[in-house]
């Protein structure tokens, strides 16, 4: 229940600000944050293969054997 009419523009304008203030922390980080922007680039498959950082994984080389080997990208 209003009490005051008010027109549909400042409400329009009200939401779309409100949207924009809320959202752009988003934008702000992927652009200034090199660790976050590297993870989101992974998460979409932009980065294949970890081209922009060196990834480590380890791997057992034969069945048999119980030493791993270290292999980086």
């Amino acid at each position: 229940m209003n009490v005051t009419e008010v027109p549909d523009w400042i409400i329009i304008f009200a939401h779309f600000t409100w949207e924009f203030i809320h959202g752009a922390p988003v934008f702000i980080y992927l652009a200034l944050n090199r660790m976050i922007r590297e993870r989101f680039l992974e998460k979409m498959n932009v980065m294949k293969g970890g081209a922009f950082r060196e990834t480590t994984s380890m791997m057992p080389i034969n069945k048999s054997g119980s030493s791993p080997v270290v292999i980086v990208n």
